[in-house]
């Protein structure tokens, strides 16, 4: 997987994110290698669509506790109930 450098282009970053998140969901098994360009991702956007890529993330967790050990590294600002 590529990170790519997305200038002015809030909807594209947007719909990277959700994309990312989408994937994060359905393969949690690459888990390690999504979870560290979804934080790159979310926190090159702005604040409301950073919301958006953090609640996205949190969903990924609820529906996918394994999860939470991954994510919980590459968003210590989180606070994910065990």
């Amino acid at each position: 997987m590529v990170l790519l450098a997305v200038h002015r282009g809030g909807r594209q970053k947007l719909k990277a994110t959700a994309q990312l998140a989408a994937a994060l969901e359905a393969s949690p098994e690459e888990a390690e290698s999504l979870v560290p360009i979804l934080a790159a991702a979310i926190r090159s956007v702005r604040a409301s669509e950073q919301r958006a890529g953090v609640a996205a993330v949190v969903r990924a967790v609820d529906r996918r506790p394994e999860l939470a050990g991954v994510v919980g590294r590459h968003f210590p600002e989180l606070q994910l109930a065990a």
